[in-house]
C-alpha cells in the first residue's frame, strides 16, 4: 500500500516539476523577447525598421544603425556622462555606506543608540521632492553633476546590510585583540573590517552601479544643460520625441531619412543602456543572492 502511495507521490512530483519548468521557460521567453526584439531592430535595414516588419530575427542585416549612432555626438556624450556619474557616485556611495554601516555595528559606542534611531527615521521618512529640490538649489548644486551624484549616495538600507554583515561575521574578540595590540578605531576599520567585508562591499557596489546607471529622475530635476544628461535621460527624450522636429518645407524623402536616423539611434541607445547590466549580471548574480540572504538574517 505504501509503495503504491510512494509511486503516486513520485508521479505527482514529476508532473509538478514539469509544470514548473514549463512556467519558468515561458516566463524567461517573455522577459527575453523585448531584448531580442530591440537587438534585432538595431541590426535590421532601414526599410524593415520603418515598416515594423521585424518580430524576432533581423531583416536585411545591416550595421548602419550603429554607424549612425556612433557618429552622434550627443549619444556619445551621454554615454560618457553615464559612465563618469556611475563610477563617481558608486565610489562615494560605497564609502559613505560602509563607514556608516560600520558605525551602526559597534554596540558599545556612546552614540550608537542615536545612530540607530536616526537611521530608522531616515529610512521611513523623507523630505520629499520639493524640499530636496530647494535644498539642492540653495547649496548651489543645481545644473551640476554633483546634484545628480550626491542626491542619493547614502542608502540606509544598504548601511543596515553592512551592519548585519559586520556583526555576524566579525567577532568582538577580534576587535579586543586588535585594541590590546594598540590599534585604534580607524586602524581596526581599515585593517580588520574592510579586508573581511569584501563580500558586502561587492554587493552594495553592484546595487549602487545598477541604481545610478538606470537613474534618470534626478537628472531631469537637477540638470538643465543637455550636455550633462546621462544616457537614460537622453534615451527617454529620444523615445518620447522620436519624430523630432523638421522644417515644414522639407520634402518627403528628407523627412523619411530623418525618421530613419532617429529610429537607428533609438534602438542602438536602448541596446547600449541595457548591455552592461545584461552582460555582467549573470556573472554577479551570486552577490545579489547573498545580499537578499543578508537582508533576511535576524540579529
Amino acid at each position: 500500500m505504501s509503495s503504491h502511495k510512494a509511486i503516486r507521490d513520485t508521479r505527482s512530483d514529476r508532473v509538478l516539476q514539469a509544470v514548473s519548468y514549463i512556467l519558468v521557460i515561458v516566463f524567461t521567453l517573455i522577459c527575453l523577447y523585448p531584448l531580442v526584439y530591440v537587438l534585432s531592430m538595431s541590426f535590421s535595414s532601414d526599410s524593415a525598421v520603418m515598416s515594423n516588419s521585424v518580430w524576432l530575427l533581423p531583416k536585411g542585416l545591416s550595421v548602419n544603425s550603429y554607424k549612425t549612432a556612433l557618429g552622434d555626438a550627443n549619444l556619445i556624450n551621454a554615454v560618457k556622462n553615464s559612465v563618469v556619474y556611475t563610477l563617481l557616485a558608486t565610489a562615494i556611495s560605497v564609502f559613505l555606506t560602509v563607514t556608516f554601516g560600520y558605525a551602526l555595528s559597534r554596540k558599545n559606542t556612546w552614540f550608537n543608540a542615536f545612530l540607530q534611531r536616526f537611521a530608522m527615521v531616515c529610512m521611513i521618512f523623507s523630505g520629499g521632492m520639493i524640499p530636496t529640490f530647494i535644498w539642492i538649489t540653495k547649496l548651489g548644486l543645481y545644473d551640476s553633476m554633483w546634484a545628480f551624484i550626491l542626491s542619493g549616495t547614502l542608502s540606509i538600507w544598504n548601511a543596515i546590510l553592512v551592519r548585519v554583515f559586520v556583526r555576524n561575521n566579525i567577532p568582538e574578540s577580534l576587535y579586543e585583540a586588535a585594541y590590546i595590540d594598540g590599534a585604534n578605531e580607524l586602524q581596526q576599520f581599515v585593517l580588520i573590517v574592510l579586508p573581511l567585508s569584501t563580500t558586502i562591499i561587492a554587493i552594495i557596489s553592484l546595487y549602487a552601479v545598477v541604481q545610478y546607471w538606470n537613474s534618470y529622475l534626478e537628472a531631469l530635476l537637477y540638470l538643465a544643460n543637455r550636455k550633462k544628461w546621462p544616457l537614460q535621460v537622453y534615451l527617454r527624450n529620444l523615445l518620447e520625441d522620436v519624430t523630432g522636429t523638421w522644417d515644414v518645407s522639407s520634402q518627403g524623402d528628407e523627412m523619411m531619412q530623418y525618421l530613419a536616423n532617429q529610429n537607428r539611434i533609438k534602438y542602438v541607445s536602448i541596446v547600449l543602456s541595457t548591455l552592461p547590466v545584461v552582460v555582467f549580471y549573470p556573472f554577479l548574480q551570486k552577490f545579489f543572492v547573498k545580499g537578499v540572504m543578508i537582508g533576511g538574517i535576524k540579529e
